[in-house]
This record gives structure tokens, C-alpha cells and sequence, in this order.
């Protein structure tokens, strides 16, 4: 089991992304279970893979392409309101 603040810290450590301009946020973008035992990377947080994942009993996500993007508009609605509740409801 690790800590989530820990598995956050490493992977910023690791991958710098602070010093690359991107099209999205990197880093955490939701904030789930504060313990891991179980996490699932992919490539996309498609509804699809979110879904899987908590079918999966993960406990954290780890996506490329993640929900926020630059210049979108923040207003959690359609899409992306259904995908935020789904993370939410899983803890």
C-alpha cells in the first residue's frame, strides 16, 4: 500500500512536468482515496476506462490524456460532469 500524497510527489519528481508547457494540467487533477493499494494507468480518462477501473476495484488512476484542458470551459456539465461524479462516487 502507498500514500497517495507519496505516489504524487514521486511521479512529479520523476516526470518534471512542471517544466514543459502543455495543452492540459498535469499532475493531480482529482483527488481520491489518500491510501492506494491498487492503481490502473491508461491512456485516455474515457468514461469506458474510469468505469473499468473501479470495476477493477482500483483505488487511483493514472491517464496521458487527462479531464482539464487549457482554455476549456471549467463548468463541470454533459461529459465531463458525468465522468468528475463517477471518480467522486468511487471515493
Amino acid at each position: 500500500m502507498a500514500r497517495r500524497g507519496d505516489i504524487e510527489t514521486y511521479l512529479n519528481t520523476l516526470l518534471a512536468a512542471d517544466r514543459f508547457r502543455d495543452y492540459g494540467p498535469n499532475g493531480l487533477q482529482v483527488e481520491g482515496k489518500p491510501e492506494v493499494r491498487k492503481l490502473v494507468s491508461g491512456v485516455t480518462a474515457s468514461l469506458a476506462f474510469i468505469d473499468a477501473a473501479i470495476a477493477a476495484g482500483a483505488d487511483a488512476l493514472l491517464v496521458h490524456h487527462g479531464l482539464f484542458w487549457r482554455g476549456q470551459d471549467g463548468r463541470l456539465t454533459g461529459w465531463l460532469k458525468t465522468r468528475v461524479e463517477r471518480l467522486m462516487s468511487a471515493g
